[in-house]
């Protein structure tokens, strides 16, 4: 019985240990694209269910390919990593995820922040991935509040929309995207 026990939780462990590593993105440590969505659809849910605000961030690293040029891709790795460590610096631990959405993109879901509260966080996300001095890279990001009716993959496609107009707008920048009708 209690080589059985042990067995089981042995067994256990393991289980949720390859569930954590098919949520997880395995450079950055982050919740992966297909978590991303996941999460996000619930988040949506339980926001329309209860009444709250929800924002999604969309983050995009600036001039990768030119730092990967410039100083290989093992930096331009260290460089996503840091978007990363930003990310975790600038969210409510246990409230907020970040993801990497995929290649130079990542995503952040922001429940209970209207577009207001968002917006700092964006700010400071920005700005604690300027202060580790990754040379010519920067962030842009978007950002979009759930608008009434809307479903995820409008919210996904205003916040990235939001994006590369920061982008597009000399990035290093957020941009928030008007709010859905």
């Amino acid at each position: 019985a209690i080589e059985n026990a042990w067995l089981y939780e042995k067994s256990w462990a393991h289980s949720k240990k390859m569930e954590e590593l098919s949520m997880t993105d395995s450079l950055t440590g982050l919740y992966n694209r297909r978590h991303f969505y996941r999460r996000l659809k619930e988040e949506m849910a339980r926001a329309k269910r209860q009444g709250h605000a929800v924002s999604l961030l969309v983050v995009d690293l600036d001039n990768l390919k030119e730092y990967n040029d410039a100083f290989g891709h093992l930096k331009g790795d260290e460089a996503l990593r840091g978007v990363a460590r930003a990310i975790n610096a600038s969210i409510r631990h246990d409230v907020d995820n970040g993801f990497r959405y995929g290649g130079d993109e990542f995503a952040v879901v922001l429940p209970y922040s209207g577009a207001g509260e968002a917006a700092e966080v964006a700010e400071r996300l920005r700005k604690t991935f300027e202060d580790y001095v990754f040379e010519g890279t920067s962030l842009s990001i978007g950002l979009a509040e759930l608008g009434y009716g809307e479903e995820v993959d409008d919210l996904v496609t205003r916040a990235d929309t939001a994006m590369y107009v920061a982008k597009n707008s000399g990035g290093n920048r957020v941009h928030v995207a008007e709010k859905s009708a």
